[in-house]
């Protein structure tokens, strides 16, 4: 298998990452592994310099239990064609579980709400409503006997969740004292707005429950194909060029070699 090198300097750090070699032209789900990639080990130099061990450990799910849990359109469309690959009886289970977990925010009067909005804003509305949301305590439709059944291929948002104060914390995170590790690179961010620029797609982060709705909805954009290397570097350059601005970096960041 061909392989695709990204090289690139944070924090005073230089990591080498290694994903699948894209073909010419893709869609926008397409890319994510390679942004993966990158994500990660941006997120684990982010721990690492933050100085306080992360707490998050494997079957700790409370934050899987409540969060709304954001992702991208493209991570929405590569969750649904995830589904879609499963044998029957599994893929009957999961699309049960979101079906279930629709019902429950459907009987809450949430739903249209949520259905809208972007999950990642900041309005009264959203602070609201979330709090509701969260005392739904739904669970996400991959949580696996308290495991993360879709973990190699999670969402940005889970990846970049890394909690360092109390995990007993988690179950109140609005009223309780969570702390995390900062995101120094918003990946993806950078790829919303990537995709927006070539999509037809509305680009806005969509609660998770709602990936599979929004993906058969919007399927024939997301199917779009682009120039696999303009999709990449325009990504890679909006998550640096955001996290100079934001001031994550400390400074400007070397030149990304691909």
């Amino acid at each position: 298998m061909e392989t695709l090198p990204l090289c690139f300097r944070i924090l005073d750090e230089t990591v080498a990452v290694e994903t699948e070699r894209l073909a010419v032209d893709v869609r926008l789900d397409e890319i994510l592994p390679a942004l993966r990639s990158l994500d990660d080990a941006a997120v684990s130099i982010a721990a690492r310099k933050n100085g306080r061990p992360v707490t998050c450990a494997e079957g700790c799910s409370a934050c899987c239990r409540i969060q709304l849990v954001p992702v991208t359109p493209a991570e929405a469309y590569a969750l649904l064609r995830l589904v879609e690959t499963l044998p029957e009886s599994e893929k009957t289970r999961v699309r049960g579980r979101f079906a279930s977990s629709m019902a429950r925010l459907e009987s809450s009067g949430m739903a249209d709400f949520f259905r809208e909005a972007d999950a990642v804003s900041d309005s009264p509305a959203m602070r609201t409503n979330l709090a509701g949301y969260l005392e739904l305590g739904i669970e996400c439709p991959f949580l696996e006997g308290g495991r993360c059944g879709i973990y190699a291929v999670r969402p940005f948002a889970c990846r970049e969740y890394l909690v360092t104060s109390p995990k007993e914390l988690c179950r109140r995170p609005l009223s309780e004292p969570v702390e995390t590790v900062p995101l120094i690179l918003p990946v993806a961010r950078a790829a919303m707005e990537t995709g927006a620029g070539v999509s037809g797609c509305a680009q806005r982060m969509i609660p998770l429950i709602f990936a599979l709705e929004f993906a058969e909805k919007h399927r024939q954009e997301l199917e779009m194909l682009h120039p696999s290397r303009v999709l990449l570097a325009q990504s890679l350059k909006r998550a640096f060029l955001a996290a100079h601005e934001q001031g994550s970096l400390g400074r400007q960041p070397d030149a990304l070699k691909l």
